[in-house]
């Protein structure tokens, strides 16, 4: 049974290899392969909503990302506690990695027509264990995204935030590289239009591990982490989004 279990898993990358070859994170790139909770035909048509939500009036902040930034939906409390009375898109899909996040934003046209005082952006970690891309090339795909913000939306103002930490402990196998991946990251700031952020430390213990009321599964957020994530970026996005 071990074995069978090693080899289905050895199975899993190699169909993931072939799925996606050549694909380097800082190229766009669609959904093409399905992954388990989100076929490429899901996606597909969770891009297309995306393109039908409003594209004209007052938008005080669009939200990029994956599928941390997608469940904002499931802390409704914490969005109204925080957020009640601002006008967002959130443009998060489950599964994304910078190819296609970078997509969406440019063949696919998901920013057309909008015009915030502010984009936040958080993605990267399904780079990491989707594609085991190193931390150097996902902070270039990050920096390809944030050069596609810059031009598309140049009176807005972009907050990169920093991949969060993920893995039960303090010791999990992809920490070292965020925090590498985060390091890079940081230099896309310039103070004036591209801002950076990491919050990461906000959601561990003081031992470094990841209490499970934060993070259920040690990577996607609970209703709890979701706030530790809004009440640290409270005051920069306020800064940002002022009239």
């Amino acid at each position: 049974m071990r074995l069978i279990i090693v080899l289905l898993f050895l199975l899993t990358d190699a169909v993931w290899a072939l799925a996606a070859p050549d694909e380097h994170p800082w190229e766009p790139h669609p959904r093409t392969a399905d992954e388990p909770g989100n076929s490429a035909q899901e996606w597909l048509a969770q891009h297309e909503s995306l393109l039908k939500l409003p594209r004209e009036g007052h938008l005080d902040m669009v939200l990029l990302g994956d599928s941390i930034t997608e469940g904002w939906d499931s802390a409704p409390e914490v969005w109204n506690d925080y957020f009640a009375g601002r006008t967002v898109a959130n443009l998060g899909i489950s599964g994304d990695t910078t190819q296609n996040l970078l997509w969406r934003i440019t063949e696919g046209g998901e920013l057309r027509g909008l015009s915030p005082k502010a984009v936040v952006l958080l993605v990267g970690t399904n780079n990491l264990d989707l594609r085991n891309d190193s931390a150097e090339d996902i902070a270039l795909g990050i920096g390809a995204i944030v050069r596609v913000l810059h031009q598309s939306l140049p009176d807005s103002k972009v907050l990169i935030l920093g991949i969060f930490p993920r893995g039960a402990t303090h010791d999990a196998v992809l920490r070292q590289r965020i925090i590498q991946a985060n390091h890079a990251i940081a230099r896309l700031a310039d103070g004036n239009a591209i801002h950076f952020l990491d919050i990461g430390t906000r959601f561990v213990s003081e031992n470094g591990d990841l209490p499970a009321e934060v993070m259920p599964d040690a990577v996607h957020l609970s209703p709890k982490g979701y706030a530790i994530w809004a009440d640290a970026m409270q005051p920069v996005l306020k800064a940002l989004i002022q009239p």
